[in-house]
């Protein structure tokens, strides 16, 4: 069936039905009958038409387009963490991107459009600058709270000799990453795995990975024990002079990965 209004951008095979068995490679088996279970992976068009002009204004021609979840996991995970089960998080600007495996196959792949750029507009509400959110959240975000009722609560210094109170700048940037974390669970449940399927556990990566408390938020809201935050990927990556500190944050794993699957 055509998915309507979206283009199929890929098509991974789950498995196949050959006459009353199931199998994950049917070629070489006799039978008479054969069904196939297929994960398309979808997008509106008009995502692609937008990247198209950015290069061709750019004046870049385009070679391929990779799915960039799946490159991504191809350098962040291993064949054991594929096989095993796992719930790959990219935690991105705009964007969180869900992808399930189970046994060497994507099984699931969702974007939720929610991401660190949610956390620091909302940081903004401050009567800041972008700069300075984005700024203030890298240094005092937290995923999860941990204050002490019993010692008073202390300020967080603004621009323009201005203060805000420790809690409420908690509370603020606490409740956009329980939302997204919310929405990656309520990812995982419609999948129909659970944490003993999805053995590996879950894999983070991205910018908003280094938050913080985030693994406690993730423990919270998922139910998941078994976690390994991926901050960098497998594979050596020059920077030049006074580029040290790029891509530090985990902000740039995906476009690394598409360099190198190219």
């Amino acid at each position: 069936t055509h998915p309507g209004e979206r283009e199929v951008l890929d098509v991974i095979p789950q498995e196949y039905k050959v006459g009353t068995q199931l199998q994950v490679d049917p070629i070489g088996v006799l039978t008479d009958s054969i069904e196939g279970r297929f994960l398309n992976i979808t997008a509106s068009p008009s995502l692609r038409e937008n990247i198209d002009k950015c290069f061709a204004q750019a004046g870049i021609e385009i070679a391929d387009r990779p799915i960039s979840a799946l490159a991504l996991a191809a350098c962040m995970l291993s064949e054991t963490e594929r096989r095993s089960g796992c719930v790959l998080v990219d935690m991105g600007a705009d964007t969180t991107t869900v992808s399930i495996y189970k046994s060497n196959i994507l099984r699931q792949l969702s974007v939720i459009p929610l991401g660190g750029n949610n956390v620091t507009k909302d940081i903004m509400s401050l009567q800041v600058e972008q700069e300075e959110a984005e700024q203030l959240k890298r240094t005092y975000g937290t995923a999860y709270a941990e204050v002490d009722e019993d010692k008073a609560t202390g300020t967080i210094s603004l621009s323009e000799n201005r203060s805000v109170d420790e809690i409420t700048f908690y509370e603020i940037v606490e409740a956009r990453l329980e939302e997204i974390i919310v929405n990656v669970a309520n990812q995982i449940k419609m999948s129909g795995y659970t944490k003993e399927q999805l053995l590996a556990g879950i894999i983070i990566t991205g910018g908003v990975a280094a938050t913080k408390n985030l693994e406690r938020a993730f423990r919270e809201h998922t139910g998941f024990d078994k976690f390994r935050f991926a901050k960098s990927v497998s594979m050596t990556v020059r920077l030049p002079q006074g580029f040290e500190n790029v891509g530090k944050y985990g902000n740039l794993n995906t476009a690394i990965a598409l360099l190198d699957k190219g």
